[in-house]
C-alpha cells in the first residue's frame, strides 16, 4: 500500500514496524489489549501508514472501551486503504457503541458495497435501523418537537422498507423545520418509489428552491420530467446536475438516454463518449453508443463499439446481431454471416438473424443457403412479406423462375402497404433494444 505524500520507508524502519506489530498481535490474542496498544503504537511511530497496526490498535481500543480512539484509528486505517470492508464494518460497530447510528449505518452500507456477500454486514445494518427507530421514538416521546429525531427516524424507516412511515416522519420534520432541502429530497424519493409522481416532483422542486446546489435533486426531477414527456425541462435539469457535479456517471447516462429518446443522437454520443472517458470498460455505454452510430448510418464506428462491447461481454446475442447488421451495411458479408452464425448457435430460431444471414448469403451468391434461411423464417412466420420476396429473388438467381414467381406473388398478396420496402440487398434493421442507461 502506497503512503500518500511520503517516500518509501527504509527497510529497517518497515521491519521495525512489522516486528512491533507482530508483538502487539500476539499480546492481543492473549487478551492483553493495553500492552498490545503499546506495541501497535511503536509500530505506528516507525511507520505511520502501517494499515494492520492502525486497524489492530483500533480493535484493541474498542475492546478497552476507548471508542473515540478506536474510531480515530479505523479512520486512519481507511485513509491507507479506503476500500477495506472490515475497517468500515469495525468502525461502524464502534460508532454504534458511541450512539452515532447514522454514521454507523453509513459504514455498514459502505462495507456492503465493498463485500456484498458478507451476511454479518447486512445483519448489523438491519439491526441498527431497528434499534435506531426505537431510540428516535423515545427521543420524540421525551421531546415531541425534536426535528432531527423525526428526520433520522424517517431515514431508518426508509432503510427498513417502512416507506409510508418514513414519509410521515419527513412531513413532521418539515413542519418543524420547513427550510430543510434534504428532507424534501428524501421525501420526494419515497413518493416517487410509491408512485406518487406529482408529490415527488413537488418535493424535488421545493428542495431546489431552498438550495439550488443539489445535483441529486436536479437529476431526480429530471427523471420525473422525462417520464412525463417534458423532455426539454428534463434535459435542463440533467445539465444543471452536471454543472454542479461535472463528470458524474449517472447524470451523463441519464442525459444521454434522454437525448437518445428525443432523437438528438449526436448529443447523446457526446455524453456517452464523456462517460467512456471516465469508465472505458462500460459495456452498456459502448453498446448504446454503437446503437446511435448505427441509427446515424456511421457503421464503421458502430462496428468498432460493438466489437469493444463484445470483448467485455462475449457471446451476447444482441451485440452479435447488431454488429452483423452493420457489417452487412459495409458490404462485409462474410463477417456478417459469422456474427449471425454465432447468434443462431445460441438461438437457432432467431428470425432476424435467419433473415439477415439469408440476405448476406444472397449477396455472396450462396443462393441455396440463402433460400434455406428465408424458408426457416417463413416456417415461423408464414406472413413474412420480406422473406417471401427475398426468397423469390434467390430462386430467380438460380433460374427457378416458377418458384420465384410464386414467392413474388405471395409477397404482393401479403403486402398491405401496397409496396415492398425491402429487397434482397437490404438487411432488416430489427432495432434490437439496447440496455436502458440507469
Amino acid at each position: 500500500q502506497g503512503r500518500p505524500g511520503s517516500a518509501q520507508l527504509p527497510g529497517s524502519q518497515h521491519g521495525k514496524a512489522d516486528w512491533h506489530h507482530a508483538r502487539g498481535y500476539s499480546l492481543r490474542k492473549q487478551g492483553n489489549f493495553r500492552a498490545a496498544v503499546e506495541e501497535y503504537t511503536k509500530a505506528i511511530d516507525a511507520d505511520p501508514w502501517h494499515f494492520k497496526a492502525l486497524f489492530n490498535r483500533g480493535f484493541s481500543y474498542d475492546k478497552l472501551g476507548e471508542h473515540a480512539q478506536a474510531v480515530q484509528d479505523y479512520t486512519r486505517a481507511l485513509r491507507v486503504d479506503p476500500t477495506n470492508s472490515y475497517a468500515l464494518y469495525n468502525r461502524g460497530i464502534t460508532l454504534d457503541q458511541l450512539g452515532d447510528y447514522a454514521a454507523a449505518t453509513a459504514d455498514f452500507t459502505a462495507a456492503i458495497e465493498q463485500d456484498p456477500t458478507n451476511a454479518d454486514f447486512y445483519h448489523n445494518r438491519g439491526w441498527k435501523f431497528e434499534a435506531a427507530v426505537a431510540d428516535y421514538t423515545r427521543a420524540i416521546e421525551i421531546q415531541p418537537g425534536h426535528c432531527r429525531a423525526y428526520y433520522n427516524r424517517a431515514f431508518s424507516h426508509d432503510h427498513l422498507g417502512n416507506y409510508q412511515a418514513a414519509i410521515e416522519d419527513y412531513t413532521r420534520a418539515l413542519q418543524l423545520e420547513p427550510n430543510n432541502p434534504t428532507a424534501y429530497h428524501n421525501r420526494g424519493s419515497l413518493n416517487d418509489r410509491l408512485g406518487d409522481h406529482e408529490a415527488a416532483l413537488s418535493d424535488f422542486s421545493h428542495a431546489i428552491e431552498l438550495d439550488g446546489r443539489l445535483p441529486l435533486s436536479y437529476n431526480a426531477r429530471g427523471l420525473l420530467l422525462e417520464r412525463s414527456g417534458r423532455i426539454e425541462e428534463a434535459i435542463a435539469d440533467y445539465t444543471m446536475a452536471l454543472k454542479l457535479e461535472p463528470g458524474d456517471e449517472s447524470f451523463l447516462r441519464n442525459r444521454a438516454l434522454c437525448y437518445r429518446g428525443c432523437g438528438r443522437f449526436w448529443e447523446a454520443i457526446g455524453d456517452l463518449t464523456a462517460l467512456l472517458q471516465l469508465v472505458p470498460n462500460d459495456a452498456a455505454a459502448l453498446s448504446n453508443r454503437a446503437y446511435l452510430y448505427r441509427k446515424l448510418g456511421e457503421y464503421n464506428q458502430a462496428v468498432r463499439d460493438y466489437t469493444s462491447a463484445l470483448r467485455l461481454s462475449p457471446g451476447q446475442v444482441r451485440l452479435h446481431n447488431n454488429r452483423g447488421y452493420c457489417l452487412a451495411k459495409l458490404g462485409m458479408y462474410e463477417e456478417a454471416v459469422a456474427d449471425y452464425d454465432e447468434v443462431l448457435r445460441v438461438s437457432p430460431t432467431n428470425m432476424y438473424a435467419l433473415h439477415n444471414r439469408g440476405v448476406s448469403l444472397d449477396q455472396m451468391r450462396a443462393y441455396t443457403a440463402a433460400i434455406a434461411d428465408f424458408s426457416a423464417v417463413i416456417r415461423q412466420d408464414p406472413h413474412n412479406v420480406n422473406a417471401y420476396f427475398n426468397r423469390g429473388n434467390a430462386y430467380d438467381s438460380i433460374g427457378e423462375y416458377a418458384r420465384a414467381v410464386s414467392d413474388y406473388t405471395r409477397a404482393l398478396d401479403l403486402d398491405d402497404s401496397g409496396k415492398l420496402t425491402q429487397s434482397s440487398s437490404q438487411q432488416l434493421d430489427h432495432c434490437v433494444g439496447e440496455p436502458a442507461l440507469l
